[in-house]
């Protein structure tokens, strides 16, 4: 089985501005998505654990619900149409768009280590057809992001006391729902940003691992404090 070496060959100006400010947003949209990520595995590790939380209900209910809000919130964010200057999916298109010739100019090679005239081009798609990709993958999950956005203005923008009675709590998304949303917009955010630099990004959490321990430590307690309490007196005895 051969290796492969992959070399890129840039026709532009990596220093100019256009480059400069398309590689903040890819960078400023990674940060949100994996702030996304920590926030969704948090709430998902809350909510699998009912019993460690019955056990302290304010603690976490406190993170239940503000994981769950950061979530609404950052995703509402990340898929708003009315891009203006904002951070988020349709202004990195937008600006792409008009500056293609100054982000859109690498080659990519590939080639088999020690195979001579192995080396060939990896055709990239073109901006247009990654935009309609884009486009219609939003359009499909319209009907969805109508709903988060509608939720984050009623419940944690501006509270909507009809709207909150009438959902009854806070969470109008399910984790599916909302897993599917970041999911979409990891597709969404890298099928511009590999025809860049053809490097994929995960969004990947952080520190959610914390609250897990602190979860599966209550656990614990809960399940052996009897014997622990036994213990206890046994050795005053």
């Amino acid at each position: 089985m051969y290796k492969m070496h992959y070399t890129t060959e840039d026709l532009g100006n990596p220093e100019c501005y256009q480059r400069k400010r398309f590689e903040s947003y890819i960078i400023n949209l990674q940060e949100i998505g994996a702030q996304i990520a920590t926030n969704l595995k948090v709430f998902i590790c809350v909510m699998k654990n009912r019993v460690a939380c019955m056990f302290s209900p304010s603690f976490f209910r406190i993170i239940r619900i503000n994981s769950y809000s950061q979530c609404v919130i950052l995703l509402s964010e990340v898929f708003r149409k009315d891009c203006s200057d904002s951070l988020n999916l349709q202004s990195f298109y937008n600006y792409a768009e008009p500056n293609q010739k100054f982000l859109f100019n690498k080659r990519f090679f590939e080639e088999k280590i020690g195979v001579p005239n192995s080396k060939k081009e990896i055709k990239m798609p073109i901006f247009q057809f990654q935009k309609e990709k884009y486009e219609k993958v939003i359009s499909s999950k319209d009907e969805l992001i109508t709903q988060l956005i509608k939720g984050r203005n009623k419940i944690f923008a501006h509270f909507d006391k009809k709207y909150y009675a009438g959902n009854r709590n806070i969470e109008t998304l399910n984790i599916s729902e909302l897993q599917l949303l970041l999911d979409t917009f990891s597709k969404c955010y890298n099928n511009l940003g590999t025809i860049y630099d053809r490097r994929y990004r995960n969004f990947k959490s952080d520190s959610a691992d914390d609250v897990k321990n602190t979860v599966n430590a209550v656990d614990y307690f809960i399940k052996y404090n009897k014997e622990l309490l036994s213990m206890e007196r046994n050795n005053r005895v």
